[in-house]
């Protein structure tokens, strides 16, 4: 189903701590509400979902949600997962306009739920489109009566239904609590000058340096799309925005991404390659119009704040420079473009969509158009509409667990969320789970709960002098661990063990780990951990690459360009004392510091957000032998 000819789309974004999760989660698909056939779940689509502690907040176009009895929730309702009970919001719900949520965020320092969409009122108050939840009490976000956004260009009954096209369709916030609003639309509060994306700081608006518009033409069958913002997000100071559109501020081309620094928008762009680009023209050699034929777009955003990594989700064949399907992440500190395994796709080659993305665990859960989803190196595996990339694969999650054949939804996923418990929540189109168990557009998958191993660092380094690769890991908690096995491969097909070392069992200490590959192979390869625990089962961690050809294989920062902080690794002969030494491109010392070491590798984390921008040198001085790193700050 091609969510282009019949709805809008929303996406939330959670962050959470780097932990890993199971590469077979064993659970199953689960309704939300009661045990009756026809009584879970919600009477239309869900769009939007919003975990906060134990609550699941819900929005999208259904007038009821259903307790076994129904209950009268308009657009949005709240499923605490405690209680196993829906509850309605004060007030009337959503009216007017296509009275439709389509993203939700919520600020945990304020306490306070935003709602977007296509509407006129919520809880009986007039607004537009847009409104804050706070205390049981609907107003607009900055307290105008009557106040949000609006103007934007009808896209039409296939998208927007009815009562007019604008709406909102993304919203996100930063650090400091700025509210960020994508959607379709010209106004704020009736004031004109702003184009499908706007922020509020609490006391005014800010048009973003024009916003992004310019419409999407697709020559082969002759039709525009109008410029439209589907997904926001954010890392450090950077503003991302993705959708439909051609112009961002005063730059043109960026093709349906960009990014804003506060002051100005910039493209996301490679060698031979900006933003987003191809799509699927389903018509046959002859020229025969086969099937919905879609212009490019990005649907979804998921930002790795730590790690400063930009997940793209949406309809696509192109990122930069790089063939990926429909899936892609931008690397922040090097600027280029990389997939995430195979990408995602439909049996029949038509085109697939990725709507939805969130980052939990350390790892991505996408949900969106697709059947399958291909790892980096192994053929593609049946994945319906929702499925999990731990760094090295694609995961399914069938119902049961294991059952081949029974995988996910019967239609498309739209939003997803994880309750504080570790439960999987899925809205969208569908109405059945994979084995025809009844759903109604939501449905919860116990068992993604925060397993063992909490690993804060996981790091690798050719050591020249015994022709060895160190290996070191943290972890910040454990629980029932019981093995760690390092594991490398050459192409990524066939791993093998290269050796092992004890889990501390349970510990909620900082606890460092050290191992050796005494045989690496020559050149590129990758290596990763596999985490046991006592009962046997197990989890990966993320894969890393090492190339034995590399230059001073003693020492290495990454990120490089960096920010505000990164992390130096090096290589000692012995336990002691290292010093390390920063100076500045003159020759002056910015910092020097004493740092206990271990023989082999370690790691210290550098902050450098008080530095000047510009280049520097790190160097380490341990058992009379000296290494020296270039460093580049950008901030």
């Amino acid at each position: 189903m091609n969510r282009k000819q019949q709805l809008n789309r929303s996406f939330s974004i959670l962050l959470m701590a780097l932990v890993w999760l199971p590469s077979a989660v064993q659970a199953q698909w689960n309704k939300v509400g009661g045990t009756a056939v026809a009584g879970a779940g919600a009477s239309d689509i869900v769009y939007s979902l919003c975990a906060v502690g134990t609550n699941i907040y819900a929005g999208g176009a259904f007038k009821s949600v259903y307790n076994n009895a129904t209950l009268s929730a308009k657009g949005i309702a709240v499923w605490n997962t405690g209680t196993s009970t829906w509850s309605a919001l004060a007030g009337t719900g959503i009216t007017g306009g296509a009275a439709r949520i389509n993203a939700i965020v919520y600020n945990s320092t304020t306490s306070t739920l935003y709602v977007g969409g296509n509407f006129t009122a919520v809880g009986g108050v007039a607004v537009s489109n847009l409104a804050k939840y706070v205390g049981g009490v609907w107003s607009s976000v900055d307290g105008v009566a009557g106040g949000g956004v609006s103007g934007g260009t009808s896209l039409g009954s296939a998208i927007g239904g009815s009562g007019g096209g604008w709406d909102v369709q993304a919203l996100a916030l930063d650090a400091s609590g700025t509210l960020y609003v994508g959607g379709n639309f010209t106004t704020v509060n009736g004031a004109i000058g702003y184009n499908n994306i706007a922020s509020f700081n609490g006391v005014s608006w800010s048009n973003m340096s024009g916003g992004v518009y310019g419409n999407i033409t697709n020559p082969s069958i002759s039709v525009s799309t109008n410029a439209t913002v589907y997904a926001i997000a954010v890392i450090g100071g950077t503003v991302y925005a993705g959708g439909q559109f051609t112009t961002a501020g005063a730059t043109g081309g960026v093709n349906n991404i960009a990014q804003w620094n506060g002051a100005s928008w910039s493209t996301l762009t490679t060698a031979g390659g900006i933003g987003i680009t191809g799509a699927y023209n389903a018509f046959s050699a002859g020229g025969n119009y086969i099937g919905w034929t879609q212009e490019p777009a990005v649907f979804s955003l998921a930002a790795d704040a730590t790690n400063k990594i930009l997940y793209v989700g949406g309809e696509f064949t192109n990122a930069g420079n790089i063939s990926s399907t429909n899936i892609a992440q931008w690397i922040v500190t090097s600027s280029t473009w990389a997939t995430v395994g195979g990408g995602m796709s439909l049996p029949n080659q038509d085109g697939a969509q990725v709507y939805a993305l969130l980052l939990y665990n350390g790892g991505l859960f996408a949900g969106g158009d697709f059947q399958q989803s291909s790892p980096l190196y192994a053929p593609y595996t049946g994945t319906s509409f929702i499925a999990y990339w731990d760094y090295n694969q694609w995961t399914a999650f069938s119902s049961p667990a294991g059952t081949a054949g029974n995988e996910g939804m019967d239609d498309d996923v739209l939003s997803i969320a994880v309750s504080s418990g570790g439960t999987l929540f899925v809205g969208g189109i569908f109405q059945h789970n994979a084995v025809n168990t009844p759903m109604n557009y939501i449905a919860q998958y116990a068992g993604v709960n925060i397993l063992p191993v909490e690993l804060s660092q996981f790091d690798a380094m050719y050591n020249e002098e015994d022709k060895s690769v160190d290996l070191h890991w943290v972890t910040e908690s454990e629980t029932n661990s019981r093995l760690f096995t390092i594991e490398k491969t050459k192409e990524g097909s066939q791993w093998e063990a290269v050796g092992t070392e004890s889990g501390a069992g349970n510990s909620s200490q900082t606890l460092s780990y050290h191992s050796k590959d005494m045989d690496p192979w020559n050149g590129l390869s990758y290596y990763r951990l596999k985490q046991t625990d006592f009962n046997g089962s197990f989890t990966y961690s993320r894969t890393i690459a090492i190339d034995t050809k590399d230059g001073d294989s003693h020492i290495k920062l990454a990120p490089n360009p960096a920010e505000s902080s990164s992390i130096l690794s090096f290589l000692c002969r012995e336990n002691g004392i290292a010093e390390v030494r920063i100076c500045d491109y003159t020759g002056r010392t910015v910092q020097l510091f004493s740092y206990p070491v271990t023989e082999g590798l370690n790691s210290v984390n550098l902050r450098i957000d008080t530095y000047q921008k510009g280049l520097y040198i790190v160097s380490v001085n341990e058992s009379k032998r000296t290494h020296s790193v270039k460093l580049v700050i950008t901030h």
